[in-house]
């Protein structure tokens, strides 16, 4: 199957947005951020709208856009779940599909949302990769990136921070809002200050924005966030995204705006509230007669709103097409307020119990996640955590065998960054435990274990245990010590907003006295059995734990570099026997040392930025996707540009059920039409087959493969084999062109990988692919990377 279909349409004619020229910064002045082609569609009809319906509402959007005069803001366009919907649903090409809307939006600044080092899925990723993916990301046409990690730790916001600046583009952070009803102490005002900070100061942050997937910001405190942060950051534009799924997000938008807000997240009429975003026609008519700034003047203002009006009528026009029959559209749900369930997640969730015949037990389910999400380290609830609580609620509702979702243990274990409030360590070992197990299984599937060995252990339980609570032991210094950073920060933070009891400013002064009365309101009781009533309290309260957390720490136990060596897979060699030492049957078990270091990382927790030590991985998902493309006959583009946008698809999505998706996706991607239906219920149109554009132009190919795959053999001795199997297959179609020689990439060195290229000028690219793949054939190799190269160029 040929996908070598897409052109040159990676270079477009469009208009640049610099990064300061997208947000204003003025009190008053307020833009609408549309996230029809992501957010809006994802929340309202889970995804359904297909490129098609968005490829013929974008110019009627970029009609609002181009009225404003000055700092248009921007649309979403790219990122979060979009690119899974478009291989697993859509049966577009991610890349293809931004390039094709931003076509549409010339006029429209447009941007994309990471999720950190997960990217554009839900699990970590390496460096390398992440950083390819937001290249080609703007690449393809995007202006700016919005960022966001679910703990809201800083440390996984540089790469995509550095990888977008470096690309000239606007790079924004978000802070994912939460609160804890039990102790409004945990998430105050001044991390978000302080969160903000650190993301100019140190990561040159053009914009912030406090993002609210659950719907549960008060107008109250909407008012006193966007005051403290516009107060601390007056020259950088501040805006808000407010879920609409408890019904207050209006009343949170209009708050925050009336401090100092630049901009609102918004959806189109049609695709609004329910367990999405607020309608961006009523907030423009809302911030229009309250005197505020949206952009437009008396002559461009009813030609914006026109833009508007057309846009909702045609989405209007088909929405109730993509609503499932009988499937019930989601009304605001104030129990949401406590739950915290955000917006998209609703949704999942309430489908699922349907399919189950379990909606009359919403309620229940929801009333164990608030538990989970509480009881189990206070997480905000944003992908992927809302995933994880929503999980393992309908685990422990079903009562199922296995007591711990995988994505909830990756939670208890530290994968997803650090907790605001200290886990239970029972169940925290108990995910420790179930994942060493889990890793046992994997390497007897692998036979890098005897299963006969392994069933020799009459109680393999109490070997997994015994390691796990071995190594918590040691690591319980570097946990303690993480905590107690954690505390002395919380304690920092309250000492400050203490003070502003005596402040002269009156931002300060609401700042203090709202902490104050949601303390009292909370009614906190210690373990002490102390009420904790004032702000006063509740620090004293926190200095108890500091004191308590201070008096557990022990000489004993791994130092910092030694479990961050641990982790790497590099352990000293004290570290390794003493471990080996304590745990004897694992050397038993089995012997090769990598296998060992492995069964022994699944028994650590993760105190640290875990991504930031993942082995690179561009290298590895090439050579991966090139073997499943020879094994399929799939022939991947020969640009080099595209080349690469598949590898990046193929390494953000390789988990066991994504890689499936996009396994799927390069076999029937375009040329079995029939594989995805157009979602029109009256036209039922097949997807149509994007056309291949003809290519008569002469080009010189080259194809690149490993020296080391034909050491037996010299580069003249392969030569002349090649012409001699190449003429009885094809006759004399290469002529002369045909040459073979070595290579090295980067500075020569005796240790630089050597490689075998062979090149040859075919008359158009379709006689290039047939020759290169026969070429292939006769080598018995794949090719590392095929590249494009016209004669002219």
């Amino acid at each position: 199957m040929n996908i070598n279909n897409q052109g040159d349409s990676c270079i477009l004619c469009r208009k640049k947005f610099a990064p300061h020229e997208i947000f204003p910064t003025g009190f008053g002045e307020v833009r609408l951020n549309f996230m029809t082609f992501r957010v809006a569609q994802q929340a309202a009809v889970g995804g359904l709208l297909h490129h098609d319906y968005m490829e013929a509402i974008a110019p009627t959007s970029n009609r609002y856009y181009a009225q404003i005069n000055k700092f248009p803001g921007w649309q979403e366009i790219a990122g979060g779940a979009n690119a899974l919907f478009d291989l697993k649903a859509r049966g577009r090409h991610p890349f293809e599909g931004i390039r094709k809307l931003k076509s549409h939006l010339p006029d429209t600044p447009t941007f994309g949302f990471m999720r950190s080092y997960n990217g554009i899925t839900m699990s970590p990723k390496p460096a390398d990769i992440l950083r390819d993916c937001v290249k080609l990301h703007i690449e393809a046409g995007l202006d700016g990136i919005r960022n966001f990690h679910s703990n809201n730790d800083p440390r996984h916001f540089n790469e995509v921070a550095k990888t977008t600046l470096e690309m000239g583009a606007h790079f924004q952070a978000l802070f994912v809002y939460e609160s804890l009803e039990r102790d409004p102490t945990v998430y105050n005002v001044l991390e978000i200050v302080d969160f903000f900070s650190y993301m100019r100061e140190e990561l040159g942050a053009h914009s912030f924005i406090l993002g609210d997937p659950s719907g549960i910001l008060l107008p109250e405190m909407a008012k006193i966030i966007t005051a403290e942060v516009k107060a601390a950051h007056p020259d950088i534009a501040f805006g808000i995204q407010a879920n609409h799924t408890s019904g207050i997000s209006y009343l949170s938008c209009m708050a925050a705006v009336s401090e100092g807000a630049n901009f609102i997240d918004c959806a189109p009429s049609p695709l609004a509230e329910g367990v999405s975003l607020p309608s961006g026609s009523a907030l423009f008519i809302a911030l229009e007669e309250g005197g505020f700034d949206l952009g437009v003047d008396p002559v461009t203002r009813d030609q914006a709103f026109q833009a508007l009006t057309e846009q909702d009528r045609y989405l209007d026009s088909i929405v109730n097409q993509l609503y499932q029959k009988g499937k019930p559209v989601k009304k605001p749900n104030a129990n949401v307020l406590r739950t915290h369930i955000p917006g998209a997640q609703e949704q999942i969730l309430l489908d699922r119990l349907i399919e189950n015949g379990l909606q009359d037990k919403e309620a229940e389910i929801h009333e164990l996640v608030a538990e989970i999400r509480i009881k189990n380290g206070g997480l905000p609830s944003a992908t992927p955590n809302a995933e994880a609580w929503v999980e393992q609620a309908l685990n422990n509702f079903f009562d199922c065998k296995r007591k711990i979702e995988p994505r909830f243990r990756d939670v208890l274990i530290g994968k997803v960054g650090i907790t605001p409030l200290e886990i239970a360590p029972s169940l925290q070992k108990q995910a420790l435990c179930e994942q060493v197990e889990d890793t046992l299984k994997q390497f007897v599937r692998t036979n890098k274990i005897s299963a006969d060995k392994l069933k020799t252990f009459s109680q393999p339980g109490n070997v997994v245990s015994h390691l796990v609570e071995y190594l918590y032991i040691l690591s319980a210094p570097i946990r303690i010590r993480q905590r107690l950073q954690i505390v002395d920060n919380r304690i920092n933070r309250l000492q400050r907003i203490q003070q502003y009891c005596h402040s002269d400013q009156a931002i300060h002064r609401r700042t203090y006295t709202y902490l104050e009365r949601t303390i009292e309101k909370a009614g906190k009781v210690t373990q002490y059995g102390q009420a904790i009533t004032t702000l006063k309290a509740a620090i004293q309260a926190w200095l108890n734990e500091k004191e308590r957390l201070q008096s557990l720490i022990f000489s004993n136990g791994m130092s910092d570099d030694e479990y961050e060596m641990l982790l790497n897979g590099k352990p000293s060699n004290f570290i390794y026997k003493d471990i080996l030492a304590n745990n004897p049957n694992l050397e038993i078990l089995v012997s090769d040392k990598q296998t060992l270091l492995d069964i022994i990382k699944a028994g650590c927790v993760i105190p640290w930025c875990d991504p930031e030590h993942l082995p690179n991985g561009l290298i590895q998902s090439t050579q991966e996707l090139v073997d499943f493309a020879w094994k399929e006959k799939i022939i991947l583009p020969i640009n080099q540009h595209h080349f690469q946008e598949y590898v990046v698809l193929w390494a953000m999505f390789s988990d066991r059920q994504q890689r499936k998706i996009m396994e799927d996706f390069l076999r029937n991607y375009p040329g079995n039409t029939g594989y995805w239906q157009h979602p029109d219920p009256e036209k039922n149109k097949i997807l149509k087959q994007l056309t291949i554009r003809s290519n008569s132009q002469p080009i010189r190919l080259t194809l690149t493969f490993l020296l080391e795959h034909f050491s037996t053999r010299s580069i003249r001795e392969i030569e002349l084999d090649l012409r001699k199997k190449l003429y009885s297959q094809e006759g004399d179609t290469l002529g002369g062109t045909l040459r073979i020689w070595e290579s090295t990439v980067g500075v020569a060195s005796p240790k630089a990988p050597k490689f075998l290229k062979v090149g040859f000028i075919a008359e158009d690219q379709y006689q290039g692919m047939e020759l290169g793949m026969t070429i292939c054939q006769i080598m018995d190799r794949p090719p590392l990377s095929p590249l494009q190269f016209p004669l002219n160029s």
